[in-house]
């Protein structure tokens, strides 16, 4: 189904679970997006972006998702982009990550464990799961 990867973005960068209902009642279509050109240098610009990572070795697909910050108060949260990474070593998620980064304007990283990617990133944010 494909609402669930931004789903999945949003527990990942927030760290919370979400009211499903309520989130369909919120989707879009990114094709709408005049300011967000995916296949860009720069897709959303200089506009601000979070990026949340769910790193894994073993059992789940690793995952990053870049969201657009509001800019306006009242500005809905935008998930530009989801990754998911199974199977692959952590250099080539940090790779991955970098890669992301260098071509946003990333504000905020929330990092689920932290792991190489924190050598890269020394703002990113530690996330902990009770």
């Amino acid at each position: 189904m494909p609402w669930l990867a931004p789903l999945r973005a949003w527990m990942i960068c927030c760290c919370s679970f979400v009211n499903l209902s309520k989130l369909l009642a919120c989707t879009v279509d990114v094709d709408q997006w005049s300011d967000y050109k995916p296949e860009a240098a720069r897709p959303f610009g200089n506009k601000p972006v979070a990026l949340g990572y769910d790193p894994s070795r073993t059992r789940d697909n690793a995952s990053l998702a870049a969201l657009g910050i509001p800019i306006i108060a009242g500005e809905a949260w935008r998930v530009l982009r989801t990754d998911s990474y199974h199977g692959q070593n952590f250099q080539f998620q940090s790779n991955r990550i970098k890669d992301v980064r260098n071509s946003h304007n990333v504000q905020h990283i929330g990092i689920d464990i932290f792991s190489q990617t924190k050598r890269d990133t020394p703002n990113a944010t530690f996330r902990h799961h009770l």
